[in-house]
């Protein structure tokens, strides 16, 4: 491996040489088209390589671009392997990325219907109705809001079965 730290006029700058972070590979395995059998592995473990918003540890004005624009790649990735997920019969894994999803986008309408149509593939509407409920009194409780109508369409459409 070869790099490098310099600090020249009180700054310090890191020459990567050959150094790969884990935000490097990120970004390289986020050049799929669609999910196949083919990458779907390679992709599931990319999912751990996001560990946090971009430097969210530090106030870094300039990062905050970068740092929504890899939360939304970590955000389309996990969706799309959980879609994969629930039309190769894998509803239960896609459920358990979602959850961890949903936790760190706690009001996303999108995630939401995401994991009420993997419940829905897995015949569990119980799990539909605690989802639709929970989400329904977070964003009440925590905003103001209710669900948008599309949620609560796809809701009434995925119980009226």
């Amino acid at each position: 491996m070869t790099g490098k730290l310099e600090y020249n006029m009180n700054r310090y700058r890191l020459l990567s040489g050959n150094l790969v972070s884990d935000v490097d590979q990120f970004e390289k395995s986020m050049v799929y088209n669609v999910i196949t059998s083919d990458n779907v592995d390679d992709l599931r473990h990319m999912i751990p390589l996001y560990r946090g918003d971009y430097l969210e540890e530090h106030d870094y004005h300039w990062a905050q671009a970068k740092a929504r624009e890899l939360r939304r790649k970590y955000t389309a990735l996990v969706m799309d392997i959980a879609r994969w997920d629930m039309e190769h019969g894998r509803g239960k894994e896609a459920i358990e990325q979602l959850t961890i999803l949903q936790e760190r986008e706690p009001y996303s309408e999108e995630i939401c219907r995401l994991m009420m149509e993997v419940y829905a593939s897995m015949d569990d509407q119980q799990g539909i109705l605690r989802l639709y409920h929970s989400f329904t009194l977070t964003l009440n409780e925590d905003l103001g809001y209710q669900p948008e109508p599309e949620t609560s369409r796809l809701y009434q459409n995925l119980t009226d079965k």
